[in-house]
């Protein structure tokens, strides 16, 4: 652990250099999992910056996730009513 005493030092190491420290722990069951290549989970590099970029391309400003909000909206109805009928086949249809 550090702490810094100066706003000018924090201003410094988390703005002008925070693709330094911009990164995610690792987490061993995330890779157990299967989760290791979804966006959230993903280390700061080539393959992340690229994701991030399609993911704002089609959700980057509040008018498109609008656009989406009824399509989000009824693939979680259809995820809920499918847990509520066949609760254990759950990891199916959280992971869609």
């Amino acid at each position: 652990m550090v702490i810094i005493n100066s706003p000018t030092i924090a201003n410094d190491l988390f703005n002008k250099r925070g693709a330094i420290y911009s990164d995610r722990p690792h987490f061993p069951m995330v890779s157990l999992s299967g989760w290791k290549d979804v966006i959230v989970m993903l280390t700061y590099g080539e393959r992340f910056r690229s994701q991030r970029k399609m993911v704002y391309s089609i959700m980057g400003n509040r008018s498109r996730v609008e656009e989406f909000g009824h399509v989000m909206e009824a693939e979680a109805q259809t995820c809920a009513r499918r847990l509520i009928d066949q609760p254990h086949d759950f990891q199916i249809f959280v992971r869609k």
